[in-house]
């Protein structure tokens, strides 16, 4: 157990490191693969650009899923680091490229056939929270500065779905649970993401592009300040109502809810930062740029993972208050313990970000999430 100092030094360094750099980074890189598919992928065919894209990322995210035993086989037959690192970070990027069609795809269809109005936006934001509210999936809306994912991981090709189903033997079972995962609760973040975005485009500033850029951003860094500092009294709260399910729920929901809109407000004053900022009479060098900065940095700095969505949790399912803890960024006994070797009488493996299932024979998909969530959970 840390002490109350190194604690508090380690909330506010990754507050600084993750709101500061890995989250701009992690936007930039969202920004430019987007606009790059708006300016290439049949630009004339509003219609038809974005089926496109759905048809580009869900059958990638599909093949992903299924091919989980397989990559894991692949990886498996070689020793070396590089050859290793190497595949890790080809995986990645097809995978962000994946999560960035099926949001466009879906984003843009939501646009075309319900139109760009408050009934349009309000329903869908409202919608989405009661689908993930009842699937016990609202965490799912997260993303950085909420949450962020290291590339340090035994087990980088785990892929987690709603109903835990089994993915080493690709049964048609698993498939229809990752189609579900992938189609259904997949594509209710991105109305939820969706809706409050276009509400922020309609209601806050619309017609000054510099006032309601800067707006998202003190809204969005407020609220990570705010969620920063609740996150402690609410995890102990949760603590005490795990043996009410309901209530834990419940109170996990509105702490994530306030959390995504946080995440939602801060990208979107980044991404309108760096529309105006950012090579604005370039734009195809600007969403190059966005898109080459945004993966190159977020290779060095070991957070490519914070791009893609790598599954699905579910709401109450953490123990020890972790459905609320904040994500946090390397620290540096996570880093070394990467290299230390470890002798069998240690009596317990590394501890890192990530799940490491290959190492917790028995352990299913589920109790492994709720595993890797309450050790990030712990300072």
């Amino acid at each position: 157990m840390s002490s109350p100092k190194v604690t508090f030094l380690h909330t506010v360094n990754n507050f600084a490191v993750v709101g500061l750099l890995i989250t701009p980074m992690v936007v930039s890189y969202w920004r430019g693969t987007w606009g790059l598919m708006d300016r290439y992928l049949l630009p004339r065919e509003p219609v038809y650009s974005p089926w496109v894209s759905v048809g580009i990322g869900v059958p990638l995210l599909l093949m992903l899923n299924l091919l989980q035993s397989p990559l894991r086989r692949l990886a498996g037959r070689t020793d070396s680091c590089v050859v290793q690192h190497v595949c890790h970070v080809l995986y990645v990027y097809v995978h962000g490229f994946a999560n960035v069609n099926h949001w466009r795809g879906v984003w843009k269809l939501l646009d075309v056939y319900t139109g760009i109005n408050a009934t349009s936006v309000v329903v869908c934001a409202v919608l989405a929270v009661v689908v993930k509210a009842v699937m016990r999936t609202l965490y799912n809306t997260l993303a950085p500065p909420i949450l962020v994912a290291t590339d340090f991981s035994s087990d980088p090709f785990t892929i987690t779905t709603r109903f835990r189903t089994d993915s080493s033997s690709c049964s048609l079972r698993f498939a229809l649970d990752a189609l579900f995962t992938v189609g259904f609760m997949g594509s209710a973040v991105v109305l939820f993401w969706r809706g409050t975005w276009e509400m922020f485009d309609l209601f806050l500033f619309p017609g000054n592009a510099q006032l309601t850029a800067l707006s998202c951003l003190a809204i969005g860094f407020l609220l990570y300040l705010v969620q920063t500092v609740l996150q402690f009294p609410v995890m102990r709260l949760s603590r005490r109502l795990e043996k009410y399910l309901l209530l834990q729920v419940v109170l996990e929901d509105i702490f994530n809810l306030v959390s995504a809109v946080c995440a939602v407000s801060y990208w979107r004053g980044v991404w309108l930062t760096c529309d105006l900022l950012l090579l604005p009479d370039a734009p195809t060098l600007s969403l190059l740029v966005s898109h080459a900065v945004g993966t190159g940095v977020l290779y060095l700095a070991c957070a490519g993972r914070s791009v893609i969505v790598t599954g699905c949790v579910i709401d109450g399912e953490a123990g020890d208050g972790a459905g609320v803890r904040l994500g946090h960024y390397l620290r540096m006994d996570d880093l070394l313990s990467q290299y230390q070797p470890q002798s069998p009488e240690d009596g317990e493996g590394p501890q890192v970000n990530q799940v490491q299932m290959d190492k917790v024979p028995g352990k299913t998909a589920n109790a492994a999430v709720a595993d890797d969530m309450i050790q990030q959970s712990r300072l």
